[in-house]
């Protein structure tokens, strides 16, 4: 079975954050990026496939500028296969021109099986996925946290509201959103990351994105009202914090 997984690079949301003036989307102040949360459960998946069926092969696919290359090194140092880089000039924010230049790639390659994590840690839209779906005319299944592959079929459980979860069984080829809930995603391995600092990834160049919609920009909220922070002794913290209190009005003084 033919596997590919989309992954995507995501500003280190763990670090420093701050809003980028250009997209106005967060970023990290040090520029630190890694491998989306959500992306790394999604080749995890794959990579269980893989173990139960050393005939499976897994494809590793980013979309952006060159600049996102290492999340594709990371995929090969966990154990993708291949990797393959869709090269755009800047990073996509618009999920409809994401979703067709995945799937104009994807239709090239006719894989059996599209694994893309349900809702990335940058945008938080979900909306990619059931995009690429609908593109391809294949059936989705999102939140998803197993799957299990037979013959041309794909058993999924996906966790829905209220924290139950149902069971589908989807015809081959598909596209899964894997939720980040799902099983921990492996560390790669030294052997697996030697070979990937020195395997090729192959690139195809993505033409200017047509934009339909760009996801609102974030703004720092305007400052309201004044802090301060009261030192000394506690006798003098009391008497200032007193003093501030009655002039606005609050006690009185007797």
């Amino acid at each position: 079975m033919n596997i590919r997984v989309c992954v995507k690079q995501v500003p280190d949301m763990e670090g420093a954050l701050g809003i980028n003036p250009e997209t106005g989307l967060a970023a990290n102040l040090a520029g630190q990026e890694r491998m989306d949360r959500a992306s790394a459960h999604a080749l995890e998946e794959a990579l269980i496939l893989k173990d139960q069926d050393r005939g499976h092969t897994i494809t590793a696919l980013t979309l952006g500028p060159p600049s996102h290359e290492p999340v594709l090194r990371r995929a090969l140092a966990m154990g993708a296969d291949r990797a393959v880089h869709l090269l755009t000039e800047d990073a996509p924010r618009d999920h409809l021109a994401m979703a067709r230049a995945l799937a104009s790639a994807l239709q090239a390659q006719t894989p059996d099986l599209v694994l893309c994590g349900a809702m990335s840690e940058d945008l938080m839209a979900g909306a990619t996925g059931p995009m690429l779906a609908a593109l391809l005319d294949v059936p989705f299944a999102s939140g998803v946290v197993e799957l299990r592959a037979s013959g041309d079929t794909v058993e999924v459980v996906r966790e829905v509201e209220g924290g139950a979860r149902e069971t589908l069984l989807l015809q081959l080829p598909a596209v899964l959103g894997i939720q980040s809930q799902a099983r921990q995603p492996r560390y790669p391995t030294l052997t697996h990351m030697l070979r990937a600092g020195r395997q090729t990834i192959g690139t195809v160049s993505i033409p200017a994105l047509e934009t339909a919609g760009l996801p609102p920009r974030l703004k720092e909220p305007l400052q309201g009202r004044a802090v301060r922070f009261l030192t000394g002794a506690p006798e003098e913290k009391a008497r200032d914090l007193f003093a501030i209190l009655q002039g606005k009005g609050l006690v009185c003084a007797r």
